[in-house]
């Protein structure tokens, strides 16, 4: 019997410590989009990537215009065909190159946007980690990623976040 009681005590204070847990949730996607921080990183990453587009975009034009000459020549009988080859060769190459240039095009832009977003969301993640101190929460759900399944006796704590962050 006493063995009965006390593995019945100790269900009841597993079952009264669930109870005491304090769960909150937000959307971290919509709290980024509503930062001026995010606008403004937004801007600048939209400039740089314009104007790395934009370098890109002429040399694939001054190598379109390269390869339209040398059809043009090849066609109109004035290459012999090993000067073809070798004009063609030198294309080839040159579109290697700008294939190699567009990917690390590509990683730069990637690059530029982690560096100017990673403080952003360094900045929410302490703000979100202050409110659930402060707050006493245990769990803090991201509703906009899909892993809340219920949310029966939580608080939506966008306010509080917002709050901190001065929104």
């Amino acid at each position: 019997i006493t063995t009965l009681f006390f593995i019945g005590l100790c269900l009841f204070g597993l079952s009264t410590s669930a109870i005491a847990q304090k769960f909150g949730f937000m959307n971290y996607n919509n709290l980024i989009v509503e930062m001026s921080d995010t606008k403004a990183a937004d801007a600048k990453l939209e400039a740089y990537q314009k104007q790395l587009v934009s370098s890109f975009e002429t040399k694939a034009k001054a190598l379109q215009d390269k390869f339209l000459a040398a059809q043009q020549e090849a066609q109109s009988g004035g290459w012999s065909p090993i000067k073809i080859k070798e004009e063609e060769a030198k294309l080839v190459k040159e579109q290697e190159a700008l294939a190699k240039e567009e990917q690390e095009t590509q990683q730069k832009i990637l690059a530029k946007r982690e560096e100017l977003f990673q403080p952003i969301f360094e900045k929410v993640n302490k703000a979100i980690a202050d409110v659930g101190k402060e707050g006493g929460y245990t769990f803090i759900f991201n509703e906009s990623s899909g892993l809340l399944l219920y949310d029966l006796e939580t608080d939506d704590i966008m306010p509080l976040v917002k709050a901190k962050l001065g929104l």
